[in-house]
């Protein structure tokens, strides 16, 4: 570069040089003619030199080889200089390669090699000689042939040529035939095939064999199934061959359905019911004969009765394939039922989704998918044979999402155009009915719209043109939509070029309109504009209002008011500024409206909207005249239901605005009960609206339903029908005018009484009970019975289906207080529409209705529910109800016995009552009661049993009432100061007896009675009592009767007869409380003779008092006595009872005074032991008690346990 600075000149000069390299060039090549052998691998190489290195391709018979699968065996190493082939095949090898050199600097044609290559093989067996063995005086051929061999195998036996062996025979090309072979002629054959790429040699050997038969596979017991083809085996190996004969059941066989195979098998071609039975083979030859046998059992065949079928579902539906099989009975157990899908088993386990029911063994897919596709097979098997049959199961998905989704903004850019296309995705088996391209901009990325699409002309084109809006950055993609429904989004594609200039609003708000919704506001609403119209930033609204009468804001004045929020819908006054000027919003004035939108490059030009509200409103100020019944018309203007009213105005209320001071719509008229007070009927009156004008200006939105047609007026007049009134009521009512939102003064009220009607719905009308042939049910007087209730109405219609039969009344029910009744005579298991109507004089009234069904005939009853109340004494009160739980009986009686009889008597049948009477009872008897339910057809249920007691005839002498409890609550008090007194004398007389316990003295003789417990006391106590006639000391098994508890109901319940030994037992003194271990001789001191448990003979004297020292004990028992050989026990007992009967000394020290002993406590049950040859008196049965147990024979004692007797 030369620069000369002060000229300002300036050379630039710039040498470019050109670098050649060498091109392409083939610097070496095998050899170009190749031979390759078979199953071998061969290389073909080409060497390129050149800058830059060469690419090489490679050809064969002019197709480019590749990485392919179709190139398999074809492999391009060392950077595509070597080719390898693999594996060589004649016929995908042998043919002409080339090989191409290129680089940058090629000029003309590429340098290239070619080879061709022949495939050649080593010999290959076509057919080679195999062992044999053949019986004696047999021949046998054996072959050799062999692919690639040239000209004929050469044959060796035993080494040797075969023309140098001494033999019969000799090889005639690829065959060697031997014939009359014998013992000595066993060898070894070989046969060698070759050609100038190798050889193949093989040895064969030559049995000569003779061996009687023997069984190589021998007929067995099988089971199999019917149309199977069935093969009983009979192989067998001799030598010479063996003759083979079958027979079943003893008869040959000879042919038919049975053919004899080659090798001695036996075979049915299709097995039957009738082949069953025993199966005989026998193989003979030269040398021998063999049998042997087997039983075929033939099963019926296992088939699939129901069968799967061809199923077209939605996704997420519930599939259920059914497979039912069914095989020989005696084969059920091992039936198995196996599914598979597309030719695989299907594993449960990893497909939760996939069950079994095992009822029917169907298969159910629950939430199918797409994927769930294919060809299922249910396959049934009990090991003898199977049967399989196949469905084609489809599952009908939504589209999966679109894919490879492009947006083009810039090759119909100056439209305002954007193109979008996208590839399908899979349609799951529901073909695309058409594409859905959306759109989201930058001021909502999550919200997208639908966007507007030209320029296709199929649902199911994959290409649209979409208009676009200016100053909007779109993101685009695309759904699917099939009968299923729609796919999954595509993925979204946002394309800068795709946002247009800013420009000016082209569009402003819409449905512009404004009214007050509280005195002195004005409220104004719009629809604003959605961001794809705002076409620039910093968007805003004006809007423009201007008064057109009121009364401080000058005629003409405007305000404008901006609104920066785009999203805004609406705007409040309460004031307007003109200029700086404030002035408030007046009660309902009338206001124009305009408004429009900009944003920052300018104003819209669009045509701006205009509208007229008015402000909010207030009560008006001024109220009807003269309301009263209109009579005008001639006819009465009171009914049951309804009254006509007139009322006046004194001018127009649509042009007195403002007294109205609103839109005037009408009036309302309000009413009440005349007997309410002011308050209340504040609280509960109701009213009837009568709506003369409807809403038509602007400001009056909504709809608003009129309940009376307007009436024709004339001179400020109105008129109206007031409906829904209660009937035979005196009412007090009253009028009002209308604005939109408020109600004026009242006007002068007015009171009539509306003439009696026919009543309202029942309330509450439910079934109760439902029985075969008739159905109960219960209701509610109605709320509005609209005047004096007389009664009820009872109907029912027949449901056939959608249609209904004739309507069929009831008999009235008269009491107007009844709230149940029945309808009867209905058909069992039938569906019926029951009616109820209450009554008024004026006839039946709104009808409330049930859709119910009667019981089936065969199903019995429910028992019913009852309660027994004695009536004097000789009747019982029953008083049952229907079960409402189940099936409800028809018709109800009452069965009743005595205990432990087993007839039964009965009432007379009671259908229409819920109680009976059972009349002429015994007096003073318990007995068993019981409801019966039948339903008219034959079925019977029984309640359950109820004991029960008749009253007995009361005493002369009974004190009754305030007496006889007065003289009860003595009785207890004078009892429990008894009780006192005793337990303190016990507690007293134990203590005395301990203390001179100490100074008894020791006697030799031992002492008789060491306690009640002892082994022979309950005996003598048992003999001395027999002695005496009965007398007796001793504790009863079981307590009183009254108190023993009981389960049955009782009216004056009495306990039963007391036994003899009870009897006894309650005049005999008492004794006092003890324990169990007070009885037991081991452990415990003997009592003395005056103890509790002494038993005493009855000519003794009274019982003496406690021992003192000195004295002599004559207690003991009856092994105490000195034994003599010669005694026998009668002798011994009655020495004893001498001994007893001796009179005691005298006491030592004066006696204590005698008190009463306390009364014995109740015994702890024991079970009895069995009794011993002499039993008590047995007690009479007490009356039936299901937790009554009487005594047990031959017990008796007192609590301390004592049983049994024995004979003194």
């Amino acid at each position: 570069a030369i620069k000369d600075y002060r000229k300002k000149l300036q050379l630039i000069l710039t040498v470019r040089t050109n670098v050649l390299y060498p091109a392409a060039q083939l610097m070496a090549q095998k050899p170009s003619v190749q031979s390759a052998l078979v199953n071998k691998t061969l290389d073909l190489f080409c060497f390129f030199s050149g800058y830059p290195t060469p690419m090489i391709e490679w050809k064969k018979d002019s197709a480019k080889i590749t990485t392919s699968e179709e190139w398999a065996r074809m492999q391009l190493l060392d950077s595509g200089a070597r080719l390898q082939l693999i594996d060589i095949d004649k016929d995908i090898h042998t043919g002409n390669y080339q090989c191409t050199g290129t680089n940058a600097q090629i000029g003309g044609s590429p340098p290239s090699g070619t080879f061709v290559v022949n495939v050649f093989s080593e010999p290959y067996w076509i057919e080679k000689p195999t062992d044999i063995s053949v019986p004696e005086g047999g021949s046998h051929t054996f072959r050799c042939e062999a692919g690639s061999a040239d000209g004929d195998p050469k044959w060796f036996i035993n080494g040797v040529p075969a023309n140098q062996y001494d033999n019969r025979s000799a090889p005639v090309g690829k065959e060697f035939h031997f014939k009359n072979l014998t013992l000595k002629d066993p060898l070894v054959v070989q046969c060698n095939c070759t050609n100038k790429y190798g050889y193949i040699y093989t040895n064969a050997y030559l049995n000569v064999l003779r061996e009687p038969p023997t069984f190589v596979l021998a007929p067995a017991d099988t089971k199999a199934a019917a149309r199977s083809r069935f093969i009983m085996p009979c192989q067998t190996f001799s030598a010479p061959r063996a003759v083979v004969a079958w027979k079943k059941n003893g008869e040959p066989i000879t042919g038919g359905r049975y053919q004899l195979q080659d090798n001695g098998d036996l075979l049915i071609a299709e097995l039957s019911i009738t082949d069953s039975g025993t199966y005989e083979c026998t193989a003979t030859n030269d040398f021998g004969s063999r049998t042997a046998s087997g039983t075929v059992t033939v099963r019926q065949p296992t088939e699939i009765s129901m069968a799967p079928q061809d199923t077209r579902v939605y996704e997420g539906q519930e599939v259920k394939l059914i497979c039912t099989a069914i095989t020989d009975l005696k084969e059920e157990k091992n039936l198995i039922i196996q599914w598979s899908k597309d030719g695989t088993i299907i594993d449960f386990d990893q497909n939760p989704r996939l069950t079994i029911n095992l009822p029917d063994y169907s298969l159910i897919v629950s939430g199918a998918k797409p994927l769930d596709t294919g060809i299922y097979t249910c396959n049934a098997t009990n090991g003898l044979d199977y049967d399989s049959k196949s469905a084609m199961l489809m599952i009908m998905g939504r589209p999966e999402m679109p894919t490879n989704l492009e947006v083009d903004c810039d090759k119909f850019k100056s439209d305002d155009i954007a193109q979008v296309k996208w590839n399908p995705g899979t349609d799951n088996y529901a073909p695309v009915l058409r594409y859905v391209v959306e759109f989201s901009t930058q001021y909502a990325s999550d919200t997208w719209y639908v966007a507007p699409q030209f320029g296709s002309t199929e649902p199911t084109d994959t290409q649209v043109q979409v208009k676009m809006h200016p100053n909007i950055q779109y993101s685009f993609r695309v759904k699917g939509i099939n009968v299923v429904g729609e796919s999954e989004p595509s993925r979204s594609v946002t394309s800068p070029s795709c946002r247009l200039q800013p420009k000016i609003p082209s569009v402003n708000p819409t449905n512009l309109w404004a009214e007050g919704n509280r005195p002195q506001n004005l409220v104004v609403y719009w629809t604003p504009l959605s961001p794809l119209d705002y076409n620039g930033e910093k968007v805003s609204y004006v809007l423009i209002v201007e008064c057109m009468n009121c009364v401080t804001m000058p005629k003409g004045s405007r305000n404008e008011t901006q609104i920066v929020n785009p999203r805004q819908e609406k705007v409040e006054f309460n004031d307007l500024y003109v200029g700086n000027t404030r002035y408030n919003i007046e009660v309902f004035k009338k206001y124009r409206l305009s408004i429009y939108a900009r944003n920052s490059e300018g104003d819209s030009s669009a045509t701006r909207p205009e509208s007229v509200g008015y402000s909010g409103e207030e009560a008006p100020t001024v109220s009807p005249d003269n309301f009263a019944l209109d009579s005008g018309s001639g006819s009465d203007p009171l009914q049951s239901d309804s009254v006509l009213l007139s009322w006046s105005m004194q001018s127009d209320p649509e042009k007195d605005v403002d007294r109205i001071r609103g839109y005037f719509r009408g009036f309302r008229v309000e009413w009440c009960l005349s007997n309410l007070t002011a308050a209340d009927c504040l609280v509960k009156k109701r009213f009837q609206d009568f709506i003369f004008r409807a809403i038509d200006g602007p400001s009056m939105v909504g709809t608003l339903n009129t309940r009376t047609k307007r009436q024709a007026v004339a001179a400020f007049t109105y008129n109206g029908k007031l409906t829904h009134l209660p009937g035979s009521t005196t009412i007090r009512a009253w009028v009002r005018v209308l604005n939109k939102y408020y109600a004026g003064p009242p006007s002068a009220t007015v009171e009539f009484t509306t003439k009696e009607g026919t009543p309202g719905q029942v309330g509450d009308f439910v079934l109760s009970v439902t029985g075969v042939n008739h159905l109960e049910f219960d209701w509610q007087v109605p709320p509005q019975p609209n005047g004096r209730l007389i009664g009820y109405q009872m109907a029912y219609q027949e449901i056939n289906g959608l249609s209904l039969g004739y309507l069929t009344l009831a008999p009235p029910l008269t009491d107007p207080t009844q709230t149940r009744g029945a309808v009867t005579g209905l058909k069992p298991d039938t569906n019926y529409r029951v009616y109820l109507y209450a009554r008024t004089a004026v006839g039946n009234g709104e009808p409330n209705f049930l859709d119910v069904r009667t019981a089936p005939p065969n199903k019995a009853p429910s028992p019913p529910t009852f309660s027994v109340s004695a009536i004097g004494q000789q009747a019982f009160n029953v008083t049952f109800a229907p079960s409402t739980a189940g099936v409800s009986g028809s018709v109800f009686y009452v069965q009743y016995r005595m205990p432990g009889r087993n007839k039964w008597f009965e009432t007379q049948r009671e259908y229409r009552n819920r109680w009976i009477q059972i009349d002429g009872l015994e007096n003073d008897a318990w007995y068993d009661i019981r409801v019966v339910a039948t339903n008219g057809a034959a079925m019977t249920s029984y309640s359950d049993i109820v004991r029960m007691q008749t009253g007995g005839e009361p005493s002369p002498n009974a004190l009754r009432g305030a007496s006889a409890t007065w003289f009860i609550c003595m009785v207890l008090i004078l009892l429990a100061l008894i009780a006192l007194i005793i337990f303190l004398f016990f507690v007293r007389k134990r203590r005395l007896e301990a203390k001179r316990g100490k100074l008894l003295p020791q006697e030799d003789e031992p002492q008789l009675g060491a306690g009640f417990g002892g082994p022979y006391a309950s005996g003598f106590q048992s003999g001395a009592a027999a002695a005496a006639g009965g007398e007796g000391d001793f504790e009863p098994d079981e307590p009183p009767m009254e108190n023993k508890p009981h389960t049955f109901m009782s009216s004056g319940d009495e306990p039963p007869p007391m036994s003899a030994a009870a009897a006894s037992y309650a005049a005999a003194p008492a004794s006092p409380p003890y324990n169990d271990d007070e009885y037991n001789p081991v452990n415990k001191p003997a009592f003395s003779a005056a103890s509790p448990g002494q038993v005493q003979a009855p000519q003794l004297p009274p019982k003496p008092a406690p021992r003192v020292p000195g004295r002599r004990s004559i207690e003991g028992s009856i092994d105490s006595l000195p034994r003599r050989s010669s005694d026998p026990p009668e002798a011994r007992a009655t020495r004893l009872l001498a001994r007893l009967r001796a009179p005691p000394p005298p006491p030592s020290e004066p006696q204590p005074q005698s008190v009463p002993p306390p009364p014995p406590p109740k015994p702890k049950p024991k079970k009895a032991p069995k009794p011993a040859s002499r039993q008590h008196q047995q007690e009479p049965p007490p009356p039936p008690d299901s937790y009554y147990r009487p005594p047990s024979q031959g017990s008796f004692g007192g609590p301390g346990g004592i049983s049994g007797s024995t004979d003194v």
